[in-house]
């Protein structure tokens, strides 16, 4: 049974028993901001549990896309942990059906619908329920044997909902695990977790008296009333598609299913020496990345863009200790053509998916080669110890991974003070939170510079001031991050919602990479980012250069707003007035007022008279003019 065909049956086991099908939720969150990407199935539905909308249906089923990243370090290592899955469920969020109804159903699909031998599935429960283990052994045709009760089975954050929960075993034999007789489900890898019935049946509004392992913990927790039952329980079910894939697939772990297994081929296939736990990895690694750019993320240095752009360099960092030869953009085609039938925004989106993955990894390899030079020098200096200093700075200017700098030491025989690195980490977060915003001193001591962007992007030109946290220099050494003013420059500072230009400054004696540029006054440009090799001085000349392919990037983003605002006028209204926008290198956005929501023929309009516009490749002119005028 393939996992298309797994996650077909399983959808269609709830269809026919009055459950509505709902479409897999984004991966990022709707009107959710207390996580970055979505995790369980349950999580687009929570409005509906806790009583702030009404469900379109009381009986729900769904496969949705989920990511998680905490366990990164166990992918490829374990035989179930991945970054990206999907996770099938069942939930009657409003009390539709409970354990009497929601037990059988599961049964009925494992051993009716996927064909699971009765005698290798085992069942465990809470030790208080003693509901759901009358259901177990009354209504399904399990043993009394076969259901445990174990002091893990209870679902609950402290506060809210809360309850028991009863999980369905798979039996794998005695020899995969640890050979006694008389094993149990979680006591070692003989037995594989299938699916998780939730039955938060309790409202806990206070702390137990003791851990909610036993029955008398959740019977003096309901004496003292810090959980209170309650009227209609709800159901929330939860099953893994890659892991009751490996169960029906025979197979060692999720690695070897049809939903991961073509892409550790594909980087297999491609790869001058490669090993399993790299292969795992960017098998992994590749999948996440093509679902969440198709969710309408991109990498950044924060947030959900951070997240991606972690996968998208540990996936190159291991291509790379691999020889892989093949872009990683050619994984994501690959997950395209696996998953396109289920999910066709991965078709309709492959372009703008593999055009970032290039442009990510394009520029982790810049990165590369500029800390590769700086690591050679932290190892020259001997003492058979990469310091937790020099592995942070290598990480945090250079944009060096720990993974990476482990790896090189290890060739070297040195070791990474990992320890010092967390502290120096922490210790930057904690500055971050403290930060102030960016001080550029008293204005006179700011230097005005003649800006030369609209003609040229790269300019001959002369340092006029160094600023080092606030204060002037006169030398700014490698490592430290500036404000450096030019006599004359090509960058333009952020300004009219178009974000700052990035790029390089270089002189005789250094080069600092230009990381964002800002406007303290009028006639003032400071460029902001880090020397990266060498020393610069005020009074050098120097050669700054605007990182080309991003400025053009932008330019076409700002003038897409103006065609937009444009549009938007067309079709909604002369009223239309922009109120804000945001210009960068991956896409714009554009603030309007409207007091009711765009129709999607509004949308449709407003697309194809952009097109239509941008087809007709109008003609540019180029005016300057005072503020005033313009």
């Amino acid at each position: 049974m393939t996992g298309n065909e797994i996650r077909t049956r399983f959808l269609e086991h709830f269809a026919s028993r009055e459950h509505l099908v709902l479409p897999s939720a984004p991966l990022v969150p709707h009107g959710d901001p207390s996580t970055l990407f979505i995790s369980a199935g349950m999580q687009p539905l929570k409005p509906y549990y806790l009583g702030l909308g009404e469900p379109p249906a009381p009986r729900l089923a769904s496969a949705q896309k989920c990511l998680r990243t905490g366990d990164i370090e166990e992918v490829g290592k374990t035989e179930r942990h991945l970054t990206f899955f999907e996770m099938l469920g069942n939930f009657a969020p409003t009390g539709d059906y409970f354990k009497e109804t929601a037990i059988p159903l599961a049964w009925e699909l494992v051993t009716n619908g996927f064909g699971m031998p009765v005698q290798r599935l085992r069942v465990t429960v809470h030790p208080s329920d003693d509901q759901a283990f009358e259901i177990w052994t009354s209504s399904t045709g399990i043993p009394a044997d076969h259901v445990t009760r174990d002091g893990t089975n209870w679902w609950g954050l402290g506060r809210g909902p809360a309850g028991p929960d009863s999980e369905i075993w798979w039996d794998r034999g005695r020899e995969a695990g640890c050979g006694q007789p008389d094993c149990y489900p979680d006591h070692c890898k003989r037995f594989t977790e299938i699916w998780n019935l939730v039955f938060p049946q309790y409202d806990q509004r206070g702390d137990l008296s003791s851990p909610p392992s036993t029955a008398e913990s959740i019977q003096r927790g309901v004496a003292d009333g810090a959980l209170v039952p309650l009227a209609r329980p709800a159901i929330d079910t939860g099953m893994g598609l890659e892991r009751i894939g490996f169960v029906l697939q025979d197979k060692s772990n999720v690695f070897e299913t049809d939903l991961l297994f073509p892409l550790v081929e594909f980087v297999h296939e491609h790869s001058a020496k490669p090993t399993t736990l790299s292969e795992k990895i960017i098998a992994d690694h590749v999948r996440a990345i093509t679902f969440c750019i198709a969710d309408g993320v991109v990498p950044s240095n924060e947030g959900r863009g951070y997240v991606l752009r972690r996968l998208i360099r540990r996936a190159a960092l291991h291509g790379r200790n691999i020889g892989l030869t093949a872009r990683l953009s050619g994984g994501a085609q690959r997950t395209v053509a696996m998953f396109k039938e289920h999910y066709p925004e991965l078709k309709d989106r492959e372009r703008f998916i593999t055009e970032t993955i290039e442009a990510e990894t394009e520029r982790f390899a810049r990165t590369l080669e500029d800390g590769m030079e700086q690591f050679e020098k932290v190892a020259s200096r001997g003492g058979g110890v990469v310091s937790g200093a020099d592995a942070f700075r290598l990480h945090d200017t250079f944009g060096f991974p720990l993974e990476l700098t482990r790896e090189l030491a290890a060739e070297r025989k040195l070791t990474v003070d990992e320890e010092g690195f967390r502290t120096a980490m922490a210790e930057q977060k904690e500055r971050s939170r403290r930060a102030t915003p960016l001080r550029f001193a008293i204005t006179k001591d700011i230097p005005k510079s003649e800006f030369s962007g609209y003609d040229e992007l790269t300019t001959e030109t002369k340092v006029l001031a160094i600023r080092l946290g606030g204060d002037p220099v006169d030398v700014a050494m490698e490592g430290d991050e500036v404000q450096v003013f030019l006599e004359r420059t090509p960058f333009y500072a952020e300004s009219g919602g178009q974000i700052g230009d990035t790029g390089t400054i270089s002189t005789a004696g250094g080069r600092v990479r230009v990381e964002d540029t800002q406007k303290p006054l009028e006639g003032s440009i400071a460029h902001l980012g880090t020397v990266i090799t060498g020393e610069v001085r005020v009074g050098e000349m120097a050669t700054a250069a605007v990182d080309e392919k991003r400025r053009r990037q932008i330019m076409r983003h700002h003038s897409a707003t103006h065609l937009l605002h444009k549009a938007l006028r067309e079709t909604l209204g002369e009223q239309v007035v922009q109120k804000g926008s945001w210009v960068g290198p991956d896409h714009t956005t554009f603030d309007i007022p409207l007091n009711r929501a765009i129709l999607k023929e509004e949308l449709v309009r407003i697309n194809r008279r952009v097109m239509e516009k941008v087809r007709e490749a109008l003609p540019f002119h180029e005016s300057q003019k005072p503020y005033k005028e313009a």
